[in-house]
């Protein structure tokens, strides 16, 4: 409730109060207002939202005026000259519901019906008051505002250039007439609201008459700021039409130095691009290695770069000077490879690149040396893991210079063989030192092995299901000699 001083309200037409819900409601939620004389009559209350006197319970203030015969009812006995209180009800019965009442008044006259309309000040100036008609009134009236004479003269139903806050309004006239009514102006302030990122600055403007002039402490003069240098800066708008003014400062992040590099594949040509710089900067130029960019000074792209670390310079017109180290991945070139023959071994020697390789041989082999293979040509492709690059090389192994085999020394019968047959190996040393005897494809696989310690004696050796073709019978030890035999299907 509220309580006030004696209030004559005998000769006016409405109550008069802005509300504003603080707490939210539900749509079914309704609230009724009563009024209460000094005897303590109080007749029943008017709902405001069932009776049409608002659509809606908002957060915003809105302004309520609710006929003084409505909450006066047909109660003789309220002595509307001497009223006290003014109460609200709430029909919701769970909880608590917070609001906020402000500026009560009565307004409108029994006699005349006065209509008052007006327009908030912005940045607390220019607000307007008008007096739109007095009705049934007859003669010259006369205009008085805060107890003074309307400044733009007395006939004059305007009233201009106000502040906010609150203003009497009275209006004479003929036969003794006068009509007074309280109206509060508030004021609409201009408010900037900014969105900041590294270089940049935005600015949305509410409120005022929505056409501004912008300026801004380094003397852009638009609602953005974009690509300036890191620091403070304030923004000043002016409202067009009133001449209201507000300010605003921001501190703006430097935009960040982005580099992106490229490998270099198998030769010189990786690169380092500077995608990014802090704005506001003039004058850029580009250095590597203490040199100015080859491509050009104002280039922000070194290229034709092998594998490694480069120190990187930007350098700005005012002394602004960055420095970084950037490296450069990838291989610096393809491998190099060399490779050595002899007794059924190839061994593969490999300089450049980046140190780490893969092998591939064209007998599915994966080391980097072969061992103990058949004569034949042989290719390694060597793949440098880092940077790609790949390099094949081939080598032609021949057969090791051996003794003559004959049927006195070492001799295989029977030559050719049926597959999956067995064949005998008859051998005759001059001593008797261990000795591996294989059975080898054309590839070099090994595909029988034994070992001999006599220097004379007899091999048996069952066949494995074999191809038709050529096959290596070897012996591996001391006296090393090879001796083919033909597999027939």
């Amino acid at each position: 409730t509220y309580n006030t001083e004696l209030a004559d309200l005998s000769d006016k037409r409405y109550l008069n109060f802005y509300l504003k819900m603080l707490t939210p409601v539900s749509p079914d939620f309704d609230m009724e207002v009563y009024v209460k004389d000094r005897y303590g009559n109080d007749p029943a209350g008017v709902r405001l939202k069932a009776n049409g006197y608002v659509t809606s319970y908002t957060g915003e203030y809105q302004l309520v005026s609710v006929p003084l015969t409505q909450l006066f009812g047909n109660h003789a006995e309220i002595d509307k000259a001497q009223m006290t209180r003014i109460g609200w009800l709430s029909n919701q019965l769970n909880g608590k519901v917070d609001f906020k009442v402000d500026d009560i008044y009565a307004s409108g006259s029994l006699v005349h019906d006065v209509k008052i309309r007006y327009s908030n000040p912005g940045c607390n100036v220019k607000g307007i008051i008008t007096v739109d008609s007095v009705l049934d009134a007859t003669g010259p009236l006369s205009y008085y505002i805060n107890g003074a004479v309307n400044p733009s003269g007395i006939r004059n139903n305007k009233f201009g250039n106000l502040s906010a806050g609150k203003h009497v309004i009275r209006v004479t006239g003929p036969n003794g007439f006068v009509y007074m009514e309280e109206v509060t102006l508030k004021d609409v302030e201009l408010v900037i609201n900014t969105t900041i990122t590294p270089g940049n600055a935005g600015a949305i403007v509410k409120g005022g008459s929505g056409s501004y002039t912008y300026l801004w402490s380094n003397g852009a003069t638009t609602p953005t700021l974009t690509n300036v240098a890191e620091g403070s800066y304030t923004l000043k708008v002016t409202d067009r039409a009133n001449g209201c003014k507000t300010t605003v400062t921001v501190n703006i992040p430097a935009i960040p130095v982005v580099i992106e590099t490229t490998k270099a594949g198998c030769t010189a040509n990786g690169s380092i691009r500077i995608v990014s710089i802090p704005g506001g900067l003039s004058t850029v130029q580009y250095y590597i290695n203490n040199v100015a960019n080859p491509a050009g000074v104002t280039k922000n792209e070194f290229t034709g770069l092998l594998p490694g670390t480069y120190a990187i310079k930007i350098a700005a017109s005012g002394g602004y000077r960055y420095k970084t180290s950037v490296t450069v991945g990838g291989s610096p070139s393809a491998p190099v490879v060399t490779s050595v023959a002899a007794n059924g071994n190839i061994t593969v020697n490999v300089t450049g690149g980046s140190g780490k390789f893969t092998y591939l041989w064209n007998n599915g082999a994966t080391t980097r040396s072969l061992t103990n293979v058949a004569p034949g040509t042989y290719t390694v492709t060597v793949r440098d893991t880092a940077g790609g690059c790949e390099t094949m090389h081939t080598k032609t192994l021949t057969a090791s210079p051996s003794k003559t085999l004959s049927a006195n020394t070492l001799s295989v019968y029977p030559n050719p063989v049926k597959n999956s047959s067995t064949i005998n190996l008859h051998y005759q040393f001059t001593d008797g030192v261990k000795r591996q005897i294989t059975l080898r494809d054309l590839y070099g696989k090994i595909l029988y092995s034994a070992y001999i310690t006599e220097a004379t004696g007899d091999l048996s050796i069952a066949l494995p299901e074999l191809r038709g073709g050529m096959y290596v019978i070897r012996n591996e030890g001391k006296d090393p000699a090879a001796l083919k035999i033909l597999v027939q299907e």
